[in-house]
Protein backbone atom coordinates (compact mmCIF):
# COMPACT_ATOMS: atom_id res chain seq x y z
CA UNK A 1 0.00 0.00 0.00
CA UNK A 2 2.77 2.37 0.88
CA UNK A 3 5.14 1.66 -1.91
CA UNK A 4 1.52 1.79 -4.47
CA UNK A 5 1.24 5.80 -2.81
CA UNK A 6 5.23 6.04 -3.35
CA UNK A 7 5.24 5.69 -6.79
CA UNK A 8 2.34 7.90 -7.27
CA UNK A 9 4.06 10.42 -6.32
CA UNK A 10 7.66 10.11 -7.84
CA UNK A 11 7.10 13.10 -9.89
CA UNK A 12 6.82 15.21 -6.90
CA UNK A 13 9.85 16.84 -4.91
CA UNK A 14 12.19 15.23 -2.68
CA UNK A 15 10.44 17.46 -0.21
CA UNK A 16 7.33 16.03 -0.61
CA UNK A 17 8.52 12.53 -0.93
CA UNK A 18 10.09 12.78 2.69
CA UNK A 19 7.09 14.40 3.95
CA UNK A 20 4.62 11.35 2.81
CA UNK A 21 7.36 9.06 4.51
CA UNK A 22 7.27 11.09 7.53
CA UNK A 23 3.38 10.46 7.62
CA UNK A 24 3.24 7.12 6.89
CA UNK A 25 6.13 5.54 8.52
CA UNK A 26 5.69 2.82 10.96
CA UNK A 27 8.58 4.64 13.58
CA UNK A 28 6.48 5.92 16.18
CA UNK A 29 6.18 9.75 16.52
CA UNK A 30 7.35 11.37 13.51
CA UNK A 31 3.63 11.37 12.14
CA UNK A 32 2.67 13.83 15.26
CA UNK A 33 4.54 16.88 14.41
CA UNK A 34 4.54 16.57 10.28
CA UNK A 35 1.90 18.33 8.52
CA UNK A 36 -0.43 18.55 12.03
CA UNK A 37 -1.58 21.67 13.18
CA UNK A 38 -1.24 22.93 16.67
CA UNK A 39 2.30 24.47 17.22
CA UNK A 40 2.46 23.33 20.79
CA UNK A 41 1.55 19.90 19.77
CA UNK A 42 4.18 19.68 17.34
CA UNK A 43 6.96 21.07 19.61
CA UNK A 44 5.38 18.46 22.22
CA UNK A 45 6.31 15.77 19.95
CA UNK A 46 9.48 16.69 18.35
CA UNK A 47 11.09 17.28 21.41
CA UNK A 48 9.82 13.67 22.52
CA UNK A 49 11.26 12.26 19.36
CA UNK A 50 14.26 13.82 19.53
CA UNK A 51 15.02 13.04 23.53
CA UNK A 52 14.27 9.08 22.51
CA UNK A 53 16.18 9.37 19.85
CA UNK A 54 19.11 10.65 22.02
CA UNK A 55 18.23 8.20 24.70
CA UNK A 56 18.34 5.42 22.02
CA UNK A 57 21.61 6.69 20.80
CA UNK A 58 23.37 7.41 23.70
CA UNK A 59 21.99 3.19 25.04
CA UNK A 60 23.09 1.81 21.63
CA UNK A 61 26.92 4.06 22.09
CA UNK A 62 27.22 2.29 25.43
CA UNK A 63 26.09 -1.18 24.19
CA UNK A 64 28.82 -0.82 21.26
CA UNK A 65 31.41 -0.32 23.67
CA UNK A 66 30.38 -3.24 25.84
CA UNK A 67 30.88 -5.43 22.50
CA UNK A 68 34.05 -4.08 21.22
CA UNK A 69 35.72 -5.25 24.82
CA UNK A 70 35.36 -8.78 23.96
CA UNK A 71 35.01 -9.94 27.10
CA UNK A 72 34.49 -13.36 28.28
CA UNK A 73 32.38 -15.51 30.58
CA UNK A 74 33.64 -18.68 32.62
CA UNK A 75 31.56 -21.73 32.46
CA UNK A 76 32.54 -24.50 34.38
CA UNK A 77 30.57 -27.66 33.90
CA UNK A 78 30.93 -31.38 36.02
CA UNK A 79 30.76 -33.79 32.66
CA UNK A 80 30.78 -37.93 33.09
CA UNK A 81 31.93 -39.74 30.54
CA UNK A 82 31.88 -44.35 31.18
CA UNK A 83 35.49 -44.21 30.45
CA UNK A 84 38.36 -42.11 30.55
CA UNK A 85 42.52 -41.74 29.42
CA UNK A 86 44.58 -42.82 32.11
CA UNK A 87 47.32 -39.80 32.66
CA UNK A 88 51.14 -40.52 32.15
CA UNK A 89 52.99 -40.53 35.17
CA UNK A 90 56.71 -39.34 35.08
CA UNK A 91 59.25 -39.64 38.38
CA UNK A 92 62.42 -38.29 38.56
CA UNK A 93 64.34 -38.97 41.45
CA UNK A 94 65.78 -35.43 43.43
CA UNK A 95 69.28 -36.23 42.91
CA UNK A 96 70.34 -36.36 39.73
CA UNK A 97 73.50 -37.86 39.87
CA UNK A 98 74.72 -41.22 42.24
CA UNK A 99 77.49 -40.00 44.73
CA UNK A 100 79.07 -43.09 43.63
CA UNK A 101 79.14 -42.57 39.54
CA UNK A 102 81.80 -39.71 40.26
CA UNK A 103 84.23 -41.41 43.42
CA UNK A 104 85.72 -43.09 40.87
CA UNK A 105 89.54 -41.32 39.89
CA UNK A 106 88.56 -40.62 35.97
CA UNK A 107 89.46 -36.75 34.75
CA UNK A 108 86.29 -36.34 33.34
CA UNK A 109 84.71 -36.54 36.80
CA UNK A 110 87.55 -33.50 38.29
CA UNK A 111 84.79 -30.00 36.97
CA UNK A 112 82.21 -32.27 38.89
CA UNK A 113 83.86 -32.60 42.22
CA UNK A 114 85.04 -29.15 41.89
CA UNK A 115 81.83 -27.84 41.09
CA UNK A 116 80.43 -29.93 44.32
CA UNK A 117 83.18 -29.04 46.47
CA UNK A 118 84.27 -32.57 46.56
CA UNK A 119 86.69 -32.39 49.45
CA UNK A 120 83.68 -31.28 51.51
CA UNK A 121 81.18 -34.01 50.23
CA UNK A 122 83.36 -36.93 50.00
CA UNK A 123 85.89 -36.35 53.41
CA UNK A 124 89.13 -39.03 52.75
CA UNK A 125 90.17 -38.28 56.39
CA UNK A 126 88.25 -39.71 59.93
CA UNK A 127 88.02 -35.84 61.02
CA UNK A 128 84.83 -34.95 61.35
CA UNK A 129 83.31 -32.19 59.38
CA UNK A 130 82.75 -28.84 60.12
CA UNK A 131 79.40 -27.49 60.98
CA UNK A 132 77.90 -25.96 58.47
CA UNK A 133 77.78 -22.03 59.38
CA UNK A 134 74.56 -20.22 59.20
CA UNK A 135 73.42 -16.88 57.97
CA UNK A 136 73.62 -14.23 60.62
CA UNK A 137 70.32 -12.30 60.11
CA UNK A 138 71.37 -9.52 63.16
CA UNK A 139 72.67 -6.94 60.65
CA UNK A 140 71.16 -8.02 57.16
CA UNK A 141 69.60 -5.68 54.84
CA UNK A 142 67.54 -5.51 52.21
CA UNK A 143 69.72 -7.13 49.15
CA UNK A 144 69.05 -9.39 45.94
CA UNK A 145 73.31 -8.79 45.17
CA UNK A 146 74.14 -12.67 46.96
CA UNK A 147 73.28 -15.89 45.42
CA UNK A 148 72.75 -18.76 47.62
CA UNK A 149 75.43 -21.03 47.82
CA UNK A 150 73.35 -23.69 47.00
CA UNK A 151 72.22 -22.02 43.92
CA UNK A 152 75.65 -21.55 43.16
CA UNK A 153 76.88 -24.86 43.96
CA UNK A 154 73.90 -26.00 41.57
CA UNK A 155 74.43 -24.12 38.74
CA UNK A 156 77.99 -24.88 38.53
CA UNK A 157 77.46 -28.23 38.78
CA UNK A 158 75.07 -28.00 35.96
CA UNK A 159 77.86 -26.31 33.84
CA UNK A 160 80.26 -28.86 34.49
CA UNK A 161 78.15 -31.31 33.42
CA UNK A 162 77.65 -29.75 29.96
CA UNK A 163 81.35 -30.91 29.52
CA UNK A 164 80.62 -34.43 29.23
CA UNK A 165 78.57 -36.41 26.70
CA UNK A 166 74.80 -36.67 27.13
CA UNK A 167 75.42 -40.86 26.91
CA UNK A 168 77.64 -40.24 29.60
CA UNK A 169 75.05 -37.58 32.45
CA UNK A 170 72.41 -40.59 31.38
CA UNK A 171 74.95 -43.55 32.55
CA UNK A 172 75.75 -41.60 36.14
CA UNK A 173 72.03 -40.63 36.99
CA UNK A 174 69.81 -43.01 38.66
CA UNK A 175 68.31 -45.95 36.77
CA UNK A 176 64.81 -47.22 36.59
CA UNK A 177 66.02 -51.21 36.93
CA UNK A 178 67.48 -50.08 40.33
CA UNK A 179 64.82 -47.60 41.74
CA UNK A 180 61.51 -49.58 40.81
CA UNK A 181 60.96 -52.64 43.22
CA UNK A 182 57.41 -53.28 41.98
CA UNK A 183 55.03 -52.10 39.61
CA UNK A 184 51.57 -52.96 38.92
CA UNK A 185 48.38 -51.12 36.54
CA UNK A 186 45.36 -52.03 37.04
CA UNK A 187 46.12 -54.92 39.00
CA UNK A 188 48.96 -56.25 36.11
CA UNK A 189 52.35 -56.21 36.05
CA UNK A 190 54.27 -53.65 34.58
CA UNK A 191 58.14 -53.44 34.20
CA UNK A 192 60.79 -50.90 33.47
CA UNK A 193 60.08 -51.39 29.80
CA UNK A 194 56.72 -49.57 30.10
CA UNK A 195 59.20 -46.63 31.05
CA UNK A 196 59.87 -43.91 28.44
CA UNK A 197 62.98 -41.90 29.46
CA UNK A 198 63.61 -38.67 29.38
CA UNK A 199 66.93 -36.25 30.54
CA UNK A 200 65.89 -33.42 32.80
CA UNK A 201 68.66 -30.83 33.35
CA UNK A 202 67.70 -30.37 37.23
CA UNK A 203 67.01 -34.07 38.06
CA UNK A 204 69.12 -35.95 35.52
CA UNK A 205 67.05 -38.99 34.17
CA UNK A 206 63.20 -39.00 34.07
CA UNK A 207 61.12 -42.09 33.29
CA UNK A 208 57.49 -41.42 32.26
CA UNK A 209 54.92 -44.74 32.31
CA UNK A 210 52.71 -44.06 29.30
CA UNK A 211 49.62 -47.33 28.80
CA UNK A 212 50.33 -48.09 25.64
CA UNK A 213 48.08 -50.89 25.52
CA UNK A 214 44.36 -50.15 23.95
CA UNK A 215 43.22 -52.63 26.49
CA UNK A 216 44.63 -50.66 29.50
CA UNK A 217 44.68 -47.09 28.00
CA UNK A 218 41.33 -45.94 29.48
CA UNK A 219 39.84 -46.31 33.38
CA UNK A 220 36.54 -47.35 33.41
CA UNK A 221 36.70 -48.12 37.06
CA UNK A 222 38.03 -45.50 40.12
CA UNK A 223 40.40 -46.46 42.90
CA UNK A 224 43.80 -47.68 43.59
CA UNK A 225 43.27 -51.07 42.75
CA UNK A 226 42.53 -49.69 39.39
CA UNK A 227 45.49 -46.79 38.84
CA UNK A 228 48.66 -47.24 39.18
CA UNK A 229 50.98 -48.44 41.91
CA UNK A 230 54.41 -48.36 41.83
CA UNK A 231 57.16 -49.35 44.92
CA UNK A 232 60.29 -47.16 44.89
CA UNK A 233 63.72 -47.53 46.35
CA UNK A 234 65.39 -44.00 46.15
CA UNK A 235 69.22 -44.89 46.61
CA UNK A 236 69.65 -42.10 49.78
CA UNK A 237 73.16 -43.96 50.10
CA UNK A 238 73.73 -42.58 46.55
CA UNK A 239 72.61 -38.48 47.29
CA UNK A 240 75.01 -35.98 46.76
CA UNK A 241 74.14 -33.02 49.88
CA UNK A 242 74.51 -29.79 47.74
CA UNK A 243 72.70 -31.46 44.83
CA UNK A 244 69.26 -32.26 46.95
CA UNK A 245 68.83 -31.01 50.23
CA UNK A 246 65.67 -33.68 50.37
CA UNK A 247 65.44 -37.58 49.50
CA UNK A 248 62.63 -38.35 47.51
CA UNK A 249 61.30 -38.29 43.60
CA UNK A 250 59.15 -35.60 41.64
CA UNK A 251 56.20 -36.97 40.30
CA UNK A 252 54.15 -35.27 37.53
CA UNK A 253 50.90 -35.84 36.22
CA UNK A 254 50.01 -35.04 32.87
CA UNK A 255 48.46 -35.59 29.39
CA UNK A 256 50.32 -38.60 27.72
CA UNK A 257 50.43 -36.16 24.95
CA UNK A 258 52.54 -33.11 26.84
CA UNK A 259 55.71 -32.39 27.74
CA UNK A 260 56.74 -32.87 31.26
CA UNK A 261 58.39 -30.49 33.46
CA UNK A 262 59.79 -31.30 36.66
CA UNK A 263 60.95 -28.49 37.21
CA UNK A 264 58.45 -26.24 37.26
CA UNK A 265 55.32 -28.43 38.11
CA UNK A 266 54.52 -31.71 39.91
CA UNK A 267 54.74 -33.02 43.91
CA UNK A 268 57.19 -34.53 45.98
CA UNK A 269 57.48 -37.97 47.49
CA UNK A 270 59.35 -39.28 50.74
CA UNK A 271 60.42 -42.60 51.63
CA UNK A 272 58.71 -44.07 55.02
CA UNK A 273 55.33 -42.94 53.35
CA UNK A 274 52.58 -44.64 51.03
CA UNK A 275 51.75 -41.78 48.97
CA UNK A 276 47.92 -41.69 46.99
CA UNK A 277 47.23 -39.33 44.06
CA UNK A 278 43.76 -39.10 43.19
CA UNK A 279 43.41 -37.56 40.27
CA UNK A 280 40.19 -35.41 38.43
CA UNK A 281 40.29 -34.63 34.58
CA UNK A 282 39.81 -31.09 33.62
CA UNK A 283 39.11 -30.14 30.27
CA UNK A 284 39.79 -26.44 29.20
CA UNK A 285 37.98 -24.63 25.65
CA UNK A 286 39.16 -21.57 25.45
CA UNK A 287 37.34 -19.09 23.08
CA UNK A 288 39.73 -17.98 19.98
CA UNK A 289 40.61 -13.85 18.81
CA UNK A 290 38.56 -11.76 19.23
CA UNK A 291 37.95 -12.62 22.29
CA UNK A 292 40.87 -14.47 23.36
CA UNK A 293 44.62 -15.43 22.64
CA UNK A 294 44.46 -19.35 22.42
CA UNK A 295 45.16 -21.04 19.26
CA UNK A 296 43.32 -24.20 18.07
CA UNK A 297 45.92 -26.73 16.45
CA UNK A 298 45.03 -29.56 14.91
CA UNK A 299 45.14 -31.40 11.49
CA UNK A 300 46.09 -29.48 9.07
CA UNK A 301 47.42 -26.66 11.41
CA UNK A 302 51.10 -25.65 11.87
CA UNK A 303 52.79 -25.65 15.00
CA UNK A 304 55.42 -23.49 15.50
CA UNK A 305 58.91 -25.42 16.24
CA UNK A 306 59.39 -27.57 19.69
CA UNK A 307 62.76 -28.70 20.75
CA UNK A 308 61.27 -31.34 23.11
CA UNK A 309 60.07 -33.42 20.97
CA UNK A 310 63.75 -34.14 20.04
CA UNK A 311 63.82 -35.82 23.88
CA UNK A 312 60.23 -37.37 23.75
CA UNK A 313 58.65 -37.97 20.84
CA UNK A 314 54.46 -37.48 19.56
CA UNK A 315 53.89 -34.70 22.28
CA UNK A 316 51.71 -31.77 20.92
CA UNK A 317 51.67 -27.81 21.01
CA UNK A 318 51.64 -26.20 24.72
CA UNK A 319 52.49 -22.75 25.51
CA UNK A 320 55.49 -24.17 27.91
CA UNK A 321 57.49 -26.09 24.95
CA UNK A 322 56.65 -23.20 22.56
CA UNK A 323 57.80 -20.97 24.86
CA UNK A 324 61.21 -22.55 25.96
CA UNK A 325 61.90 -23.25 22.41
CA UNK A 326 61.29 -19.62 21.60
CA UNK A 327 64.16 -18.89 24.22
CA UNK A 328 66.77 -21.30 22.75
CA UNK A 329 66.12 -19.94 19.55
CA UNK A 330 66.61 -16.65 20.41
CA UNK A 331 69.79 -16.97 21.77
CA UNK A 332 71.15 -19.56 18.74
CA UNK A 333 70.22 -16.37 16.83
CA UNK A 334 71.96 -13.42 18.38
CA UNK A 335 74.64 -15.25 20.77
CA UNK A 336 75.58 -18.52 19.40
CA UNK A 337 75.48 -20.49 21.87
CA UNK A 338 72.55 -22.98 24.12
CA UNK A 339 70.51 -22.42 26.67
CA UNK A 340 71.67 -25.33 28.99
CA UNK A 341 68.90 -26.15 30.44
CA UNK A 342 67.10 -26.85 27.28
CA UNK A 343 67.79 -29.29 24.32
CA UNK A 344 70.70 -28.10 21.91
CA UNK A 345 71.51 -31.23 19.78
CA UNK A 346 72.05 -31.76 16.01
CA UNK A 347 68.12 -32.37 15.93
CA UNK A 348 66.96 -29.57 17.91
CA UNK A 349 69.27 -27.31 16.47
CA UNK A 350 67.67 -28.12 12.85
CA UNK A 351 64.58 -28.22 14.77
CA UNK A 352 65.26 -24.12 15.68
CA UNK A 353 66.81 -23.46 12.01
CA UNK A 354 67.23 -25.81 9.27
CA UNK A 355 70.52 -24.07 7.75
CA UNK A 356 72.42 -24.62 10.90
CA UNK A 357 74.77 -27.34 9.98
CA UNK A 358 77.45 -27.02 12.90
CA UNK A 359 77.46 -27.74 16.12
CA UNK A 360 76.50 -24.76 18.53
CA UNK A 361 78.33 -24.93 22.30
CA UNK A 362 76.34 -23.66 25.35
CA UNK A 363 76.73 -20.73 26.69
CA UNK A 364 77.90 -21.36 29.84
CA UNK A 365 81.11 -22.91 28.30
CA UNK A 366 81.59 -20.62 25.06
CA UNK A 367 83.61 -17.79 26.35
CA UNK A 368 82.47 -14.46 28.53
CA UNK A 369 81.22 -12.73 25.16
CA UNK A 370 78.21 -15.64 24.48
CA UNK A 371 77.69 -15.79 28.11
CA UNK A 372 77.28 -12.10 29.01
CA UNK A 373 75.36 -11.90 25.30
CA UNK A 374 72.86 -14.57 26.76
CA UNK A 375 72.58 -13.09 30.27
CA UNK A 376 71.88 -9.55 28.65
CA UNK A 377 69.29 -11.42 26.37
CA UNK A 378 67.57 -13.33 28.98
CA UNK A 379 67.11 -10.80 31.20
CA UNK A 380 65.73 -8.67 28.40
CA UNK A 381 63.23 -11.50 27.80
CA UNK A 382 62.19 -11.48 31.81
CA UNK A 383 61.79 -7.76 31.94
CA UNK A 384 59.96 -8.17 28.38
CA UNK A 385 62.14 -6.11 26.83
CA UNK A 386 62.10 -8.43 23.84
CA UNK A 387 59.39 -10.52 23.09
CA UNK A 388 59.06 -13.95 21.47
CA UNK A 389 58.75 -13.67 17.30
CA UNK A 390 56.30 -16.66 17.87
CA UNK A 391 53.28 -16.80 18.72
CA UNK A 392 53.13 -18.51 22.08
CA UNK A 393 49.14 -19.04 22.79
CA UNK A 394 47.64 -21.34 25.06
CA UNK A 395 45.85 -24.55 23.32
CA UNK A 396 42.14 -23.62 23.11
CA UNK A 397 41.93 -27.04 23.98
CA UNK A 398 43.87 -28.95 26.56
CA UNK A 399 43.63 -31.34 29.40
CA UNK A 400 45.09 -31.00 32.73
CA UNK A 401 44.94 -33.13 36.25
CA UNK A 402 43.70 -31.82 39.22
CA UNK A 403 45.26 -34.26 42.39
CA UNK A 404 44.19 -34.54 45.82
CA UNK A 405 47.45 -36.28 47.79
CA UNK A 406 47.41 -38.14 50.68
CA UNK A 407 49.95 -39.75 52.49
CA UNK A 408 50.48 -42.22 55.28
CA UNK A 409 52.92 -44.00 57.33
CA UNK A 410 54.21 -46.92 55.36
CA UNK A 411 54.67 -49.93 55.60
CA UNK A 412 53.04 -51.05 59.28
CA UNK A 413 55.48 -52.75 61.24
CA UNK A 414 53.74 -55.88 60.86
CA UNK A 415 54.50 -55.96 57.46
CA UNK A 416 57.60 -54.63 57.31
CA UNK A 417 59.96 -57.75 57.96
CA UNK A 418 58.38 -59.26 54.64
CA UNK A 419 58.90 -56.23 52.72
CA UNK A 420 62.52 -55.81 53.84
CA UNK A 421 63.60 -59.78 53.34
CA UNK A 422 61.95 -59.35 49.80
CA UNK A 423 64.08 -56.23 49.15
CA UNK A 424 67.60 -58.22 50.45
CA UNK A 425 66.55 -60.51 47.81
CA UNK A 426 66.30 -58.83 45.35
CA UNK A 427 69.64 -56.81 45.98
CA UNK A 428 71.57 -60.30 45.81
CA UNK A 429 70.11 -61.34 42.83
CA UNK A 430 71.28 -58.44 40.82
CA UNK A 431 74.39 -59.63 42.02
CA UNK A 432 75.68 -55.75 43.21
CA UNK A 433 77.01 -54.52 45.98
CA UNK A 434 74.06 -54.88 48.86
CA UNK A 435 72.89 -51.55 50.07
CA UNK A 436 72.73 -53.31 53.24
CA UNK A 437 73.97 -56.89 54.58
CA UNK A 438 71.20 -59.72 54.94
CA UNK A 439 72.83 -60.38 58.49
CA UNK A 440 71.82 -56.68 59.68
CA UNK A 441 69.59 -56.04 62.84
CA UNK A 442 65.85 -55.97 62.77
CA UNK A 443 66.21 -52.20 63.93
CA UNK A 444 68.83 -51.57 60.81
CA UNK A 445 66.68 -53.36 58.08
CA UNK A 446 64.00 -50.66 59.75
CA UNK A 447 65.82 -47.85 59.44
CA UNK A 448 67.24 -48.67 56.14
CA UNK A 449 63.53 -49.16 54.08
CA UNK A 450 62.07 -46.52 56.23
CA UNK A 451 64.70 -44.39 54.53
CA UNK A 452 64.65 -45.69 50.96
CA UNK A 453 61.78 -47.00 50.41
CA UNK A 454 58.09 -45.34 49.55
CA UNK A 455 54.98 -46.41 47.67
CA UNK A 456 53.00 -44.25 44.80
CA UNK A 457 49.70 -44.89 43.76
CA UNK A 458 47.68 -42.59 40.72
CA UNK A 459 44.32 -43.34 40.26
CA UNK A 460 41.27 -41.95 39.33
CA UNK A 461 38.99 -41.13 41.91
CA UNK A 462 35.86 -40.87 40.07
CA UNK A 463 35.35 -40.83 36.32
CA UNK A 464 33.60 -37.06 36.30
CA UNK A 465 35.63 -34.56 34.69
CA UNK A 466 35.30 -30.81 35.34
CA UNK A 467 35.19 -29.15 31.78
CA UNK A 468 35.76 -25.26 32.04
CA UNK A 469 34.89 -22.98 28.98
CA UNK A 470 35.41 -19.66 27.94
CA UNK A 471 32.72 -18.04 26.15
CA UNK A 472 31.94 -14.98 24.83
CA UNK A 473 29.84 -12.56 27.78
CA UNK A 474 28.72 -10.56 24.58
CA UNK A 475 28.19 -12.07 21.19
CA UNK A 476 26.93 -11.08 18.16
CA UNK A 477 23.28 -11.81 19.01
CA UNK A 478 23.31 -9.97 22.12
CA UNK A 479 24.20 -7.10 19.91
CA UNK A 480 21.58 -7.16 17.43
CA UNK A 481 19.58 -7.98 20.52
CA UNK A 482 20.09 -5.09 23.18
CA UNK A 483 20.45 -2.60 19.91
CA UNK A 484 16.71 -4.02 18.53
CA UNK A 485 15.66 -3.27 22.27
CA UNK A 486 16.82 0.32 22.50
CA UNK A 487 15.79 1.25 19.30
CA UNK A 488 12.19 0.07 19.22
CA UNK A 489 11.64 1.05 23.09
CA UNK A 490 12.42 4.70 22.21
CA UNK A 491 11.93 4.96 18.34
CA UNK A 492 9.55 2.06 17.60
CA UNK A 493 12.43 1.30 15.19
CA UNK A 494 12.75 -1.83 13.41
CA UNK A 495 14.15 -3.68 10.54
CA UNK A 496 11.01 -3.11 8.86
CA UNK A 497 11.21 0.56 9.03
CA UNK A 498 14.52 0.15 7.99
CA UNK A 499 13.05 -0.85 4.90
CA UNK A 500 10.91 1.90 4.62
CA UNK A 501 14.06 4.35 4.76
CA UNK A 502 15.56 2.07 2.03
CA UNK A 503 12.58 2.61 -0.12
CA UNK A 504 12.74 6.25 0.67
CA UNK A 505 16.17 6.39 -0.65
CA UNK A 506 15.59 4.37 -3.61
CA UNK A 507 12.70 6.80 -4.30
CA UNK A 508 14.58 9.75 -4.44
CA UNK A 509 17.40 8.58 -6.16
CA UNK A 510 15.29 7.83 -9.08
CA UNK A 511 13.27 11.11 -8.47
CA UNK A 512 16.97 13.15 -8.88
CA UNK A 513 18.07 10.53 -11.64
CA UNK A 514 14.93 11.15 -13.70
CA UNK A 515 14.53 14.99 -13.29
CA UNK A 516 16.42 15.65 -16.61
CA UNK A 517 13.99 13.71 -18.74
CA UNK A 518 10.93 15.21 -16.92
CA UNK A 519 8.87 18.25 -18.73
CA UNK A 520 9.77 21.64 -16.77
CA UNK A 521 6.70 22.62 -15.33
CA UNK A 522 7.15 26.15 -16.50
CA UNK A 523 6.24 24.31 -20.37
CA UNK A 524 3.06 23.13 -19.16
CA UNK A 525 0.34 23.75 -21.53
CA UNK A 526 -1.52 26.70 -20.03
CA UNK A 527 -4.99 24.65 -21.33
CA UNK A 528 -4.09 21.94 -19.17
CA UNK A 529 -3.11 24.04 -16.15
CA UNK A 530 -6.35 25.42 -16.12
CA UNK A 531 -8.36 22.05 -16.51
CA UNK A 532 -6.30 21.21 -13.44
CA UNK A 533 -7.62 24.11 -12.00
CA UNK A 534 -11.22 23.44 -12.24
CA UNK A 535 -10.78 19.67 -11.67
Amino acid sequence: MYGNKMDSKRNESVASLTTYFAENTSMHGISRFVGKPGFFRRAFWVLAVLTGAGVAVYNIWTIGIAYSRWEVSTVVSLEYNSKLRFPAVTICNLNPVKKSSIEVEETEFDSLKTALRYEDLFPTSSEPMDNEDFYDWENSSVSYDTYDRNYRATIDFQKALLLMKVARRIQIGHQIHDMLIECSFQGKVCTPSNFTHFYNYMHGNCYTFVPTDVDYTFISQTGPLYGLSMMLYVEEAEYISSLSSGVGFKVVVHSPDTMPFPEDEGFDISPGFATSAGVTKVTVERVPAPYGNCKLYGPGVEEPPNIFTTQVPNITYSDKTCKKTCVQKILVSLCDCCYNIYPCNPDALRIINSSITSAVRFCGLNGETKESCAVEVLDELDNEQRVCPDSCYPNCKEDTHQMEISTAMWPSSNRLTSLVDGLIRGFENKQGAQPIDKHASAAEKDTFFRKNVMKLNVFYKDLNYQKIQTRPAYDWKSLLSDVGGQAGLWLGFSLLTMAEILELILDVVIHLCTRPFRPNKGQVDPGQKRDEKQF
